[in-house]
């Protein structure tokens, strides 16, 4: 078996009680999520990693696998995605399997296309052997060179080495573009990451996407959920027209 996805969806969540079963719409974040991966080209199986009795029902019921609950200790606020994949790695080695690769799904980031989930894996079959992972990014609205630390007498310092504070005032456009993390889709080669325990590598392909909203707060919630009432298609991509 090729392709996997692992969507990992912890229960003590602190922002938001429960944040991933909360609901946009009438679907749970991890509903989303799931659905998304169902309507994969490319993805076999689909699998979710969670401490909770309750998560796992959820995933049951929409028909994925859900072979053994997450400890509780691997389920705490500073519980690494690094510690997941060691537990959820080992018990596939140990109990059923070994995948080729495992895409990487957050219930955070749950306004994805299947199209555009496709399209990452498209793109990291044709590069496999050049790199070690996939990681999805997606453009800053401000360069983070035009960004400041604060050093321990509380002054202003620009981050890096490149850039003087005078030149913070330039215009975004004589920056580098710089890129952040989104939670659309990673992938992870199976045997690297049990070989090396490094869960992208140093070779890491950046999958710039359109910019989506992650799920950190409850601001965060609202929003996407307006976002959602407001643009009806976001909802169709992942589950069609009838809700």
């Amino acid at each position: 078996m090729d392709f996997i996805a692992l969507v990992t969806a912890r229960s003590g969540s602190k922002s938001i009680i429960d944040k991933n079963v909360q609901k946009i719409e009438d679907k749970t974040l991890i509903e989303w999520s799931i659905n998304a991966c169902k309507q994969s080209k490319f993805i076999e199986e689909i699998y979710l990693s969670t401490d909770s009795q309750n998560y796992a029902e959820i995933g049951i019921k929409s028909g994925i696998k859900v072979p053994y609950l997450r400890p509780r200790e691997l389920a705490q606020d500073n519980t690494t995605d690094l510690e997941v994949f060691i537990d959820f790695t080992k018990f596939m080695v140990t109990n059923l399997f070994t995948p080729k690769f495992i895409v990487h799904i957050r219930p955070t980031t749950p306004t994805r296309s299947p199209v555009v989930l496709d399209a990452a894996i498209v793109e990291f079959l044709k590069i496999e052997k050049e790199i070690t992972s996939v990681r999805s990014i997606q453009e800053m609205s401000e360069s983070a060179y035009k960004c400041f630390e604060l050093n321990s007498s509380n002054l202003l310092k620009p981050i890096g080495e490149k850039v003087d504070l005078n030149q913070t005032n330039a215009p975004r456009q004589s920056f580098p573009k710089t890129y952040t993390a989104n939670g659309y889709v990673d992938i992870v080669k199976f045997d690297y990451f049990n070989t090396y325990k490094s869960l992208h590598g140093d070779k890491i392909h950046g999958f710039v996407t359109e910019k989506i909203h992650e799920i950190d707060n409850a601001d965060d919630l609202e929003f996407v959920r307006w976002q959602v009432k407001n643009k009806p298609e976001l909802y169709e991509v992942v589950f069609g027209e009838n809700k």
